[in-house]
């Protein structure tokens, strides 16, 4: 019969530097959030209707908040 000792001979150890994808992530967020305000301000502006009312004459209704 044989007996089997166990031991420990080694050890490992990873580690990896993730700042600059949590850096990049952030930019990333914040340009995005830059874009859909731009996208939402292009949409307020294309949804008040121009309302001809004679030949090279247009109205624009003022509606919104103060």
């Amino acid at each position: 019969m044989f007996r089997w000792i166990a031991r420990v001979v080694g050890l490992a150890n990873f580690m990896r530097d993730v700042t600059d994808q949590q850096r990049m992530e952030q930019e990333r967020v914040a340009l995005q959030q830059q874009v859909i305000e731009a996208q939402h301000s292009a949409l307020r502006e294309l949804s008040t209707p121009l309302i001809p009312i004679a030949k090279d004459v247009v109205i624009m209704p003022l509606i919104g908040t103060t």
